[in-house]
């Protein structure tokens, strides 16, 4: 047996009959009872073995952060501290460092060092009252937080069967208490803080927990205030910094932090960093001190040591995905693969917040299984990192576990869950996909009637409020979106997804002779211009089609009179309106009062040019906007040849147009209005050889009213940024600026009057 080996069998104690609790570990599989290297990879990490060791192509990788120490005064009561670092009493991921005859000393040295720093006092949070235990109560057993922690309502949960699959867990639960085993008990640690501090942690945990074990639950101040109310609710009022430091032990406890190697796996700001790691031969021969001693992880589980000593003996890899699930106990609200979910007499505490019979897919958290094939890079990433939620009527709350810890699922979900078998997928936006009112049609009740049951856009279904599918282009891959239309069980066993495409055939026969591939990707090209079109039968209002900008600019795609098949009008809620044209670059409208009468945008493609509904009035010359002239002084160019490479759109929803001249200079042109009668335009161009002339204006008389400042048919242009000059061309002055030739971006700004 090789050094490596005899240490991680040296871990178990045989005077311990506790081991470190795990919650997720048991959900690997295993044949039957026998764990593997996934087990043994994630006991490493979970006991964070590589913050004190380095073995070269061992399993022992980088662990995650161990909790933050700084500010543990107004955390923890010195009494539990001192207590917790009782070997005896110590049966989570932290070993026993702290034993031998002088335990008891090193103890109270440690507690009066980390005691000593004062960090910074949480606000005082409000006494504890009936109303907000109450609140608590119910938050407690509703958003989640019983996933993990032991539910405390009756009726009581009762422990596993004889005959249920996990019951050679039994070796993993600590006490009666801990009821089943399979969670992280909070009765018997609510007596380490109080309610300020226990208020502050649940705002945001992952300050105190960095590695995620302990997630965030988006509460407010209200509801984490009434959640630590509901869990001290028992607790004798006792404040956590009456404890007095004694300098000398304190100072002491400082070379034990050090010494101890406490810091290898603890911040702690006024703490010396641990001497390096002493090689592997060292460690397991030593004994005393370090965690291979006599007093340590106490693992009495002989299926951990010998999972761990499995997978020392491969290479260090990453955390798989099962891995990652197990540690951050994802596996206690998901399924993935057919491991997970929630256990059996937990699933009574998963509700929604509405009353509505939605089924299990209305309370329960969705599968993992073949994520990676059905949601999008975008859509992975916004419920990981970014807090997104598309369930509102699902009272469990998808947790905060902080980027680090889980960003690479990400990339790892899109590729393990690739679907070679993918239904092949249109979406180009030709042939019939060229308008969206064939899945217009489609979603409302003279079609499949999907507003029946789904929510659209922010309005309300018909019945129950399941998802809004407006959500769908952004979150879900088209290829899965096609294949669970045509098979929705398959991907969802049990849902009540109704199968309107059986064995490939439309229960709607009146649309491309119900050819199930064309008719579900016109849905989704509905749904991905959905911003731009009209809701569908049953649930708009036929009365009305008038677009008003309210908080954000609207932008439609359209026909339009005076600018073409190809314009683009653009809304603003300071009740100024611009429309540009696609076709050939260049803004060619501007209009005040009403937007747009969108009718017959939307109602038929064949319909007539839609009109402005105000007062329309000139602003824009004809022609190209920028121009590479031969001489600055040369004709304006009568043919726009520029080239439109589409628009982005700004944090407030304004629109940027961007084309392109014939010679490769890319041009940025913004134009929003600062109120009801300035508009301010800003034209930048992209590095270029030759000077770029921008045409701002032309008119027959145009008045230099002072320097950057002129007045054009009852309108004043006034430069921001730039220079411009005027030009008699005979009958018409034109107002021009010039771009010199640049290796960075050159830009001109100007405000416009009326």
């Amino acid at each position: 047996m090789n050094l490596l080996a005899a240490m991680v069998l040296a871990l178990a104690s045989p005077n311990w009959d506790e081991s470190p609790y795990i919650p997720a570990l048991y959900r690997l599989p295993a044949e039957p009872v026998v764990w593997g290297a996934e087990h043994g990879r994630v006991l490493l990490r979970e006991l964070r073995c590589g913050s004190c060791h380095v073995a070269e192509d061992s399993a022992v990788a980088a662990p995650p952060p161990a909790p933050n120490l700084n500010g543990l005064r107004h955390r923890m009561r010195a009494d539990n501290l001192y207590n917790k670092l009782d070997p005896e009493s110590n049966w989570d991921r932290m070993p026993a460092i702290v034993y031998g005859d002088d335990g008891e000393a090193k103890r109270e040295a440690l507690t009066h060092f980390l005691m000593s720093d004062d960090g910074t006092r949480p606000p005082p949070a409000q006494t504890a009252d009936g109303d907000a235990i109450a609140r608590g109560d119910a938050l407690y057993h509703s958003i989640g937080c019983i996933a993990c922690h032991e539910p405390m309502h009756e009726p009581a949960p009762t422990p596993p069967a004889e005959d249920d699959p996990f019951a050679d867990t039994a070796p993993l639960v600590k006490s009666a208490s801990q009821l089943d085993g399979f969670s992280v008990v909070l009765r018997n640690r609510m007596g380490n803080t109080d309610l300020s501090a226990l208020t502050q942690f649940l705002l945001d945990p992952l300050v105190v927990i960095p590695d995620g074990r302990m997630p965030s639950m988006h509460l407010s101040e209200t509801e984490a205030r009434d959640i630590a109310s509901y869990l001290l609710r028992d607790q004798e009022a006792k404040p956590s910094d009456a404890f007095e430091t004694d300098p000398e032990k304190a100072a002491y406890g400082r070379q034990l932090f050090s010494a101890l190697r406490c810091s290898a796996c603890h911040a702690r700001a006024d703490a010396d960093l641990p001497p390096p790691s002493p090689p592997w031969e060292v460690i397991a021969n030593a004994n005393v001190g370090d965690c291979s001693g006599p007093a340590d992880y106490g693992i009495a589980d002989t299926r951990m040591t010998e999972a761990m000593q499995i997978a020392l003996a491969e290479p260090t890899a990453p955390p798989s995905i099962p891995e990652t699930l197990t540690a951050l106990n994802c596996f206690a609200c998901h399924e993935r693969d057919g491991l997970g979910g929630p256990l059996d007499y937990r699933q009574q505490f998963f509700t929604t917040t509405i009353d509505a019979d939605l089924g299990d897919e209305g309370r329960l958290p969705p599968t993992l299984t073949g994520v990676g094939a059905k949601l999008t890079e975008d859509g992975l990433r916004g419920i990981l990192l970014e807090g997104e939620s598309v369930r509102p009527y699902m009272a469990t709350r998808m947790p905060d576990f902080g980027a680090a810890n889980v960003a690479h699922l990400v990339p790892m979900f899109l590729e393990e869950d690739k679907n070679p078998d993918a239904p092949a997928t249109d979406v180009s936006g030709l042939e019939h996909h060229h308008r969206n009112h064939y899945g217009r049609q489609l979603m409302g009740t003279d079609g499949l009637s999907c507003i029946t049951c789904h929510d659209l856009s922010g309005a309300r279904s018909l019945g129950i409020p399941a998802i809004d599918l407006a959500l769908t282009p952004g979150r879900i891959q088209p290829s899965w979106f096609k294949q669970y239309l045509l098979d929705p069980a398959s991907l969802r066993p049990g849902t009540r997804m109704p199968a309107f495409f059986a064995e490939g055939k439309s229960s709607f026969p009146g649309l491309f002779g119900g050819d199930a591939n064309k008719q579900i990707e016109a849905l989704w090209i509905y749904l991905r211009e959905i911003e731009q079109t009209r809701l569908p039968v049953g649930m708009e209002d036929d009365t009305n089609y008038e677009l008003v900008p309210a908080e954000r600019p609207i932008v439609l795609r359209t026909f339009m009179e005076g600018v073409g098949a190809q314009a683009i009008a653009v809304g603003f809620p300071q009740g100024v309106h611009v429309a540009f044209d696609a076709r050939f670059p260049r803004f060619a409208l501007a209009w005040t009062g009403k937007f747009i009468d969108a009718e017959s945008t939307w109602a038929d493609r064949f319909s007539p040019f839609a009109k402005p509904l105000g007062d329309v009035f000139s602003l824009f010359p004809d022609g190209p906007p920028v121009a590479n002239l031969v001489r600055a002084d040369a004709a304006w160019p009568e043919e726009n040849v520029l080239r439109f490479r589409g628009y982005t759109l700004d944090a407030d929803g304004t629109p940027a147009f961007l084309y392109q001249t014939p010679e490769g200079v890319d041009i940025h042109d913004r134009l929003q209005p600062t109120d009801e009668s300035h508009l301010r335009r800003r034209l930048e161009a992209g590095p270029g050889g030759e000077m770029l002339s921008v045409l701002i204006a032309r008119a027959p008389k145009l008045v230099v009213v002072e320097d950057g400042r002129f007045s054009v048919n009852g309108t004043t242009i006034t430069l921001v940024t730039g220079e411009a000059t005027p030009l008699s061309t005979g009958e018409t002055v034109e107002l021009r600026a010039h771009l010199p030739a640049s290796d960075g971006t050159r830009s001109v700004e100007w405000e416009i009057l009326w």
